[in-house]
């Protein structure tokens, strides 16, 4: 190899052909003086090691050499005597990575293209890491470069999981040196399609397949690949159809492997699922069951998962929710790629309904891990948008709304619009129950310009329901029962309004009431009725069912006991104010004033300001006087973060109680102290309730501020 001149002869300032080029910066000009006074020998390990990176090793500078490491000790020796080379453990390091850098840009670009084909070839040919290999062959590949397209596909296949961006940016660089009569142009066009799409960039990636897609030769393997890619864009875009047609295209092919069929098969399903809803879906996934199909076993997470969603919205509860957990279970043990039906989301959904906080938090965290494992970022906003409806219900609606906001942010950077309107929906129901109703209306407006497949999501006719919600605070009963006249008289098809809600069906009978019909308040608690009987068991559906009777009938133990047995704190707020309510039509008014107050209480909690001031005008009537609670902004951490719940759960925790007992003392379940102690864990930044005893013990009965000092030196240690 011939040696090349680091610099111009003649010093530190050197004159070339067009004239003087101005010298290093003051701090570098001895290290370069030291630069020009080396043999050739070191300098030219010195050019070939700048190629290598800031730190390289001898044996790999002897092999681009084409020396034994014997041969370039005296150049090493020469080069860490003068200060440019320093040993560090096993590898050589620059001094200076001004100097590196000075040293590689000196090389001519031809040089310099062919030394980084030989530094990727020599890595490849060692069976070194592919993506250092790719580093060096993209600098130096030129088009139909074999060995180079070797490496960049080796390296994106290598990094696709832990590095889609970088894998992504290697796929289209080899597709770009792909020449025209090459075989494998459809193979790395469907590869930098699926690299581009885990990378977030669905737009490039839904481009590349489209235009790939209609030239000739593109079939098999790569095609279903490609059509897959856009398959799972189209779903996240809001538009089924085309994801169905993009599946049923790659399905209608019989020689496709089994694994890209059952991806196939799971994309249908959800298609199905967001175009013609549960029952649709459900055909297509007793289908799947039945075997039949080469793909089959691995869509059957998918198919439990459609199967669970449709028994839900039939009002079965438990067969809904044995299916998810059966669903979880299959998808744990198949490949990632047939996880993409995701049953960790909709059982996270159903038991947030069900008022099961602290598991339905903990599958949303398993659900954020199993898409970064599937590398699926088209459902990347999914677990914040179900967590924030999560937070919501549990009576935390300024963090339900902050993770709505972060969802929806997600959604609008990947360009995923199907999960916008879950976040307008969470953000418009959140405004709804602290009494910001303008501000309810206007993300309920911009929810409904989203495409329908989108509004699905939150449930049949959720929108709608929270909308008529909306009419009945601003104009009254008699324009919010009009529009729900469909869901009032089928009430039998719309299981899934009652139980995605628990307070829906008192709503439902408290509206028809006030707008003088006693016949559709009836069918309202009716229904609640049968869903308990058919779903005994389920706290959450049984309270539903006596709120909803008790209003009917006025029956105050009935509402006490839906008080008693909700699960979500504005069910639970608006079942004591009507059983308060009732106790006082009763002339009960010492039990009125408790239940009240219990509600008062409640509300205050959630911050449902509208709900507080009605109850404090109910108490008024009854003679008792409460003043307005102000909310005070909450910082995001520290002991002052907390709500009034999760310090109440803090303090009898860190006082050594067990989460049982400490439900019996709050009148809270098991579960919603549990959900408690995680926020608080959260929030002051432990991990054990022996930290969480230390700081309550040690703070005693200090304000704010030295509860804070304490937990911020429990942090530190």
């Amino acid at each position: 190899m011939a040696t090349m001149e680091v610099l111009p002869r003649g010093g530190a300032l050197g004159v070339d052909d067009d004239g003087p080029t101005p010298g290093p910066p003051r701090s570098l000009q001895e290290p370069f003086r030291r630069l020009e006074r080396l043999s050739p020998a070191a300098r030219r390990l010195l050019e070939v090691a700048a190629l290598l990176g800031g730190e390289f090793s001898a044996v790999d500078a002897a092999d681009v050499l084409g020396e034994s490491p014997g041969r370039i000790v005296s150049p090493v020796r020469e080069a860490i005597a003068v200060g440019l080379l320093v040993a560090r453990g096993k590898a050589l390091v620059f001094q200076h990575e001004a100097l590196r850098e000075t040293v590689a840009a000196s090389l001519p670009e031809p040089m310099r293209v062919a030394l980084h084909r030989q530094i990727g070839g020599l890595l490849l040919a060692r069976g070194g890491s592919a993506p250092a290999a790719a580093d060096h062959l993209l600098n130096g590949a030129l088009p139909g470069d074999r060995l180079a397209l070797i490496a960049l596909d080796r390296a994106a296949e290598q990094t696709l999981a832990s590095a889609p961006a970088q894998a992504a940016e290697l796929a289209i660089r080899a597709l770009a040196l792909t020449e025209a009569s090459d075989g494998d142009r459809f193979r790395r066009a469907a590869a930098a399609a699926a690299a581009l799409a885990a990378a977030g960039r669905l737009t490039d990636a839904a481009q590349i397949a489209r235009s790939w897609l209609g030239r000739p030769g593109m079939e098999g393997a790569p095609a279903a690949r490609l059509r897959l890619t856009l398959a799972t864009i189209s779903l996240a875009a809001a538009r089924p159809e085309e994801a169905i047609r993009e599946a049923d295209a790659v399905l209608a092919h019989s020689g496709v492997p089994d694994r890209p069929r059952a991806v196939a098969q799971l994309t249908r399903l959800v298609g199905l699922l967001l175009e013609q809803g549960p029952a649709a879906a459900a055909r297509g996934a007793e289908a799947i069951l039945g075997g039949g199909d080469p793909g089959g076993d691995g869509a059957l997470a998918g198919a439990l998962t459609v199967l669970a969603i449709a028994a839900w919205a039939e009002g079965r509860v438990e067969r809904a929710l044995g299916l998810l957990r059966a669903a979880v279970a299959r998808g744990d043990h198949g490949l990632p790629e047939t996880r993409r039906a995701y049953p960790r989301l909709a059982l996270a959904a159903r038991l947030t309904a069900l008022g099961e906080f602290s598991e339905a938090d903990g599958l949303l965290d398993e659900a954020a891990a199993e898409l970064e494992l599937v590398g699926d970022p088209a459902w990347a906003a999914a677990p914040a948008l179900l967590r924030a409806r999560l937070r919501i219900a549990a009576g935390l609606v300024g963090d339900g709304l902050a993770e709505a906001r972060a969802g929806m942010a997600a959604a609008s950077q990947l360009g995923t619009p199907l999960f916008v309107p879950l976040a307008l929906w969470s953000m418009a129901a959140g405004a709804m129950l602290t009494g910001r109703l303008g501000e309810a209306r206007e993300h309920l407006a911009r929810c409904d310009e989203e495409p329908s497949a989108g509004r699905g999501l939150p449930g049949d006719h959720a929108h709608v329901v929270l909308e008529a919600r909306l009419v009945a605070e601003q104009e009254g009963a008699e324009p919010a029962l009009a529009l729900l006249a469909d869901v009032y008289d089928d009430l039998s098809a719309h299981a899934r309004v009652l139980l995605d809600d628990p307070e829906a069906a008192a709503w439902l009978v408290r509206t028809a009431l006030a707008a003088g019909d006693r016949h559709r308040a009836e069918a309202a608690a009716a229904r609640a009725g049968q869903l308990a009987a058919d779903n005994r068991g389920y706290s959450a559906v049984a309270a539903a069912a006596d709120h909803a009777f008790g209003l009917l009938e006025a029956d105050a133990a009935a509402l006490e006991r839906a008080a008693q047995g909700h699960r979500h704190p504005w069910a639970r707020a608006c079942a004591w104010e009507d059983a308060g309510a009732a106790q006082a039509e009763g002339g009960d008014r010492a039990a009125a004033c408790s239940s009240l107050e219990r509600a008062l209480a409640a509300y205050d909690q959630i911050g449902a300001e509208l709900c507080a001031a009605r109850v404090r005008g109910r108490l008024r009537r009854l003679g008792v006087r409460r003043r307005r609670c102000r909310h005070a902004e909450r910082p995001g951490s520290g002991w002052a973060s907390l709500t009034d719940a999760e310090r109440r759960v803090a303090q009898l925790v860190g006082e050594g109680l067990t989460n049982a007992t400490v439900g019996e003392r709050l009148f809270l379940s098991r579960h919603t102290v549990d959900f408690h102690l995680r926020h608080v864990f959260r929030k002051l930044g432990i991990d054990s309730r022996v930290e969480l005893a230390r700081i309550v013990a040690r703070a005693g009965g200090r304000g704010d501020d030295d509860v804070n000092g304490v937990a911020r030196e429990q942090q530190g240690r």
